[in-house]
């Protein structure tokens, strides 16, 4: 008696796997997912640094505000650095392409300080440390903005003195010495004098907060009142009104 055969033994079996296998196989589109991953893996694609001074000039012109609101280093940085596609343009390209479109680093960062002024920054110190730290201009260059911006520093040190009684309780003494120390502020004597003087405050009202929080933390009161420079009548006020 002849023995049957297994069926994965067959001819016919073997046939009906290829026909699936060729039916199936273009769905799977396992090549182009392998290159895929290879193509946005780091590890597999080095950068390309780009020596071509024309391109990278391009590329600033490209972007039309590139130079007019940035600063020598941040634009270097901003062409070496790796682009979406691991592109780079070397540094001896980038550098050529920069000095070649003769950019006023100065009236940059002017011009920078002027929307920074229109925007969050109220203070002088505040507004150097923008433009060095932040947009990596020259402390000549933020210098120089700070000089040759146009803007009230009159109205700027208002708005500082407005905005900072609202967050703490400060006595006109020692916000009047917060608006002219340099490193905090930066606003000129006469500056700070006329923002203490008109802004919209009551400042016996203040030494009265300043109290109840003294109060709570169970400390001195008068002495802390006097710490922070309120006057006698101010601090009278808050010792009758504390216990209110």
């Amino acid at each position: 008696m002849k023995k049957r055969r297994k069926i994965y033994q067959t001819w016919e079996f073997w046939v009906i796997v290829a026909l699936a296998i060729l039916v199936v196989s273009p769905r799977l589109k396992l090549p182009q997912f392998r290159l895929e991953f290879r193509k946005h893996d780091p590890k597999t694609v080095a950068p390309k640094k780009i020596n071509n001074v024309n391109l990278a000039i391009d590329e600033i012109k490209s972007h039309t505000e590139l130079g007019l609101l940035t600063s020598r280093k941040a634009l270097f940085l901003r062409l070496t650095a790796p682009k979406g596609d691991g592109l780079v343009f070397s540094e001896e390209a980038a550098n050529q392409a920069i000095d070649k479109m003769k950019f006023n680093w100065n009236k940059s960062a002017t011009e920078c300080a002027k929307r920074l002024l229109d925007g969050i920054i109220n203070k002088r110190s505040e507004l150097i440390k923008f433009l060095v730290d932040q947009y990596l201009f020259l402390p000549s260059e933020a210098e120089y903005a700070l000089k040759h911006v146009k803007v009230d520093w009159t109205q700027k040190a208002l708005q500082e003195a407005q905005r900072s009684v609202n967050q703490i309780n400060y006595s006109k003494q020692m916000l009047y010495e917060l608006l002219i120390d340099k490193e905090r502020s930066g606003f000129t004597e006469s500056e700070a004098h006329f923002a203490v003087n008109n802004i919209n405050v009551n400042w016996s009202e203040l030494a009265l907060k300043s109290a109840l929080k003294t109060k709570h933390e169970n400390r001195d009161i008068e002495k802390e009142l006097e710490r922070q420079k309120f006057t006698s009548d101010q601090i009278d006020y808050a010792l009758q009104h504390v216990d209110d």
